[in-house]
């Protein structure tokens, strides 16, 4: 499939380095390197969620949904995040946007890779995130959507800060919903 999308997001005051996709992972293998120079044969660099969007959204929104995701993943767990957006390819599907979400193992700071984040290292709080975003994705109506976007957001820590960027999203549902005709 056609490749949408990408962005790279970091926490605030991370080396701007890492917004370049080559730096980022690049670093990201040195922070696990052992004393020797080798990488560490079970290191992992990073944990990759795939998730569907949603067809009825244009590309724009679902840009927006993604971005928000990605940010609150940031703001949650100080990780970098790198996401691609994909279209449905030529054959197949024509409903099948996803998205390829690839986050850090290890912190982000300053000084470049930290410790490494092990809160959603579990099969338990993935689940939890992948049972949310799949009943947005499942029944895109407006309230269900916001509805499942609050309980992601709470699940990544997101809280109150959330607030006004679900108005946004409520704001392009509610215009979406005025251009749509009418069912009989």
């Amino acid at each position: 499939t056609g490749i949408e999308y990408t962005q790279i997001f970091a926490p605030d005051g991370a080396n701007p380095d890492l917004l370049n996709r080559q730096n980022l992972w690049n670093q990201a293998e040195q922070s696990e390197l052992k004393k020797n120079g080798d990488i560490k044969q079970e290191a992992r660099l990073a944990k990759e969620v795939e998730i569907a969007l949603p067809h009825e959204l244009d590309k724009t929104q679902r840009q927006a949904l993604v971005t928000e995701l990605c940010q609150s993943l940031v703001k949650a767990y100080r990780v970098a995040v790198d996401v691609a957006i994909h279209a449905p390819g030529r054959e197949g599907d024509q409903r099948n946007h996803h998205a390829h979400i690839l986050l850090t193992m290890r912190g982000v700071g300053p000084d470049g890779f930290g410790p490494k984040v092990r809160e959603w290292n579990g099969k338990d709080q993935l689940g939890a995130w992948r049972e949310s975003w799949s009943s947005a994705a499942a029944d895109p109506e407006a309230g269900e959507l916001l509805d499942a976007l609050r309980l992601v957001l709470a699940d990544l820590g997101a809280g109150d800060d959330a607030e006004p960027h679900l108005q946004a999203l409520e704001d392009v549902i509610a215009d979406a919903e005025d251009r749509a005709p009418d069912e009989a």
